[in-house]
C-alpha cells in the first residue's frame, strides 16, 4: 500500500506530525512518501498512491495556501482514493469549548473552500516555538498564550501536540489503507 502525506507548516510541528503518522503506517507495512506541499512537482503522479493524507498548520485563521492549492488542483483524485486531513493549530490545544469550536471552524472553512470531503479528519494542537519567532510574532503569541493560560516563557519553545492522539489517528487510517492491523 502506497501512502502519500502532503503537508505545509511554518515552524516544523506539522512536519513532525506528518512524519509520526508515516512511522505508524510504516510499522504496519505501508510504503510512505512524506513531502512538503511547496516542494511537490507541478504535476505529481498521484495515481501511484492508494491513500493520500494532507496536513496543514493554521496561521491567522487559515490553512496554508499551498495545501489549499494542492487540494483544489487534485480534488478529483483525492475523491477517488482513500484520503484524510489533519489540521494543526493553537485552538486545537483545546481547554475550552470556545477553542474547540474555533479549531473545528478552521477545518469547516477549509472543507468548504476546497470542496474536498476527506474520509477522516483530525485536529491537533501544535507548538509555540517562541525562540523561532520574530519579535512581533513573539509579542502577539505571548499575549494569546497568556489569555489562554499557557506558558509565556519566551526563552524556550512549548510543544502542545498530543502524540497519542496523532498515533491513534494514524492507526485508524490502517483499515482505510487495507493494511493488516499489528
Amino acid at each position: 500500500m502506497n501512502v502519500l502525506i502532503v503537508y505545509a507548516g511554518r515552524y516544523g510541528q506539522t512536519a513532525k506530525i506528518a512524519h509520526r503518522i508515516a512511522r505508524v503506517l510504516e510499522t504496519r507495512g505501508a510504503a510512505t512518501t512524506v513531502v512538503r506541499a511547496g516542494e511537490l512537482p507541478a504535476s505529481p503522479d498521484l495515481e501511484r498512491f492508494d491513500v493520500v493524507i494532507v496536513g496543514s498548520s493554521v496561521r491567522f485563521g487559515r490553512h496554508a495556501r499551498e495545501v489549499r492549492d494542492f487540494v483544489c488542483r487534485h480534488r478529483e483524485r483525492l475523491d477517488e482514493v482513500e484520503s484524510a486531513f489533519f489540521s494543526v493549530s493553537g485552538a486545537a490545544i483545546g481547554g475550552t469549548p470556545e477553542a474547540e469550536r474555533e479549531a473545528q471552524r478552521y477545518v469547516d472553512d477549509f472543507v468548504e473552500e476546497t470542496g474536498w470531503r476527506p474520509g477522516r479528519i483530525a485536529r491537533f494542537g501544535g507548538a509555540v516555538p517562541y525562540t523561532r519567532y520574530d519579535p512581533i510574532t513573539r509579542f502577539v503569541l505571548k499575549r494569546i498564550q497568556r489569555k489562554a493560560g499557557r506558558s509565556t516563557d519566551t526563552s524556550r519553545d512549548h510543544e502542545y501536540t498530543d502524540w497519542g492522539a496523532v498515533e491513534r489517528f494514524a492507526a485508524r487510517l490502517v483499515p482505510i489503507a487495507g493494511l493488516m492491523l499489528a
